[in-house]
């Protein structure tokens, strides 16, 4: 993400503008992120009658074991994502704020860039077989709140870091233990919708 969004962290990292890009930034994140869970909340409620909530949460831990067993690579598979980053010449296009903002919005939705593991699908299904409007609202501008922390975390590491090439190279370093640690709580969370749905069949 740092890469498609370099002016941004640059600016960021900037002491006496630092205010501004964030606040643009994480308006976008936020707002684009709670639409969506709003959105995903409304047409569970609409789409998901509550009798098929026992068979439906047991399908959606189905697909989570599966999509953690392609986090961790197994049989040749692969996390399934887009390859589409976000747009880096925004800010030569449209300008430095309409960058920033748009790219907050567009990374905020998650679905619409790449994806390097999975649990963020398994929260989006979660959020529409089981949440209202107000908590799906509520988990996902949790998601983007994350982003923004994200954001701000790396920025942090370039500040403290000589080096930016530096800091880079750990990012990408840390990024397979992410990844292996979020697939550990996609299966976890997923034997816990499991056990929900079959105690909803049996109960």
């Amino acid at each position: 993400m740092i890469g498609m969004i370099k002016p941004l962290v640059q600016v960021a990292t900037n002491p006496k503008e630092k205010l501004e890009p964030f606040a643009l930034y994480a308006s976008g994140t936020i707002a684009s992120s709670t639409i969506l869970g709003v959105t995903l909340g409304s047409l569970g409620n609409i789409f998901v009658p509550s009798r098929w909530l026992p068979p439906t949460i047991g399908i959606i831990a189905v697909i989570g074991a599966a999509m953690a067993l392609s986090d961790f690579g197994i049989g040749g598979t692969r996390t399934l994502t887009t390859r589409r980053q976000t747009c880096p010449v925004w800010w030569r296009t449209l300008g430095r704020s309409r960058a920033i903002f748009l790219w907050g919005v567009d990374l905020g939705l998650g679905f619409t860039t790449i994806r390097v593991a999975s649990l963020y699908w398994i929260v989006v299904l979660t959020v529409f077989a089981l949440a209202s409007p107000l908590a799906g609202a509520a988990i996902l501008c949790g998601y983007g709140c994350a982003l923004v922390l994200n954001l701000g975390t790396g920025v942090l590491l370039l500040e403290r870091e000589g080096s930016k090439i530096a800091a880079h190279i750990r990012a990408l370093r840390s990024s397979y233990s992410l990844k292996i640690g979020l697939a550990i709580i996609l299966l976890l969370w997923s034997a816990l919708l499991f056990s929900l749905a079959l105690h909803g069949i049996m109960g």
